[in-house]
Order: structure tokens, then C-alpha cells, then sequence
């Protein structure tokens, strides 16, 4: 079980479970389907509905998808269109997903702090 200390405040994340989204490969050879946008709104959606999550075009888990912590148990309530599959990333090395880690809690804390209607937010 891997945990993250977060430095601005005293709060212990424990990954619990990580997911890819990957577009299905039928799908992704059509070109009228831009799939990199829509994985990108894909993670924007899940991140305003709790869960942090981050897309990465060029990522070291696969070619270009949407990783998931599910930190927050939250992920379950979120449906994924069928044109998306979503795996279970049982152990990631630490290495690999520190960064996206990081990126993932950015966005969500983005959508988070924009409900509390802050004045400054960087």
C-alpha cells in the first residue's frame, strides 16, 4: 500500500486502488473520433465529481490514457461510456506514478477549491 504526505497540511493518502482508462482500440483507428480529447474531458468529469485522476498522452503505465487514484472510494459511482476500458493497476512502481499523482491531486483540488468560490487559486 503506497501513501503520500501531503506537505501543506497533515493528511496521509493511502492509494487504495488504481485504475487506467484506456480508449478500446476499434474505437480509438477511427478518426472522426478524437479520442485524446475526449479522454481529457473524461478525467476533468471524474475529478469535478471527487475522484483525483490525471491524463497523461505519453504514459509510462500505457500509450495514452487516464489514471485514477481512487483514494476517496469514490470512483465506483462514476459510469465510463463503452467506448473506454477501465483496468485495475494492482502495483504500480512508486516512481511511475508519483508524477501523475501529484498532477491528479492539482486537478482535483482545482474543481474542489472552485466550489468554495476562493478569490485567488493557483
Amino acid at each position: 500500500m503506497e501513501f503520500l504526505k501531503w506537505i501543506l497540511e497533515i493528511t496521509d493518502i493511502s492509494i487504495k486502488n488504481v485504475y487506467t482508462i484506456v480508449a478500446i482500440l476499434e474505437e480509438a483507428s477511427d478518426p472522426k473520433n478524437d479520442m485524446s480529447g475526449r479522454l481529457l474531458v473524461l478525467s476533468h468529469l471524474i475529478a469535478y465529481g471527487g475522484t483525483p485522476c490525471f491524463h497523461e498522452q505519453f504514459s509510462k503505465i500505457s500509450n495514452e490514457s487516464v489514471i485514477v487514484f481512487d483514494i476517496y472510494n469514490k470512483f465506483g459511482e462514476f459510469n465510463v461510456a463503452c467506448v473506454f476500458e477501465v483496468k485495475m493497476e494492482p502495483k504500480l512502481v512508486s516512481e511511475v506514478i508519483d508524477e501523475p499523482l501529484m498532477n491528479s491531486l492539482i486537478l482535483y483540488n482545482l474543481y474542489k477549491m472552485k466550489r468554495c468560490d476562493p478569490y485567488y487559486f493557483a
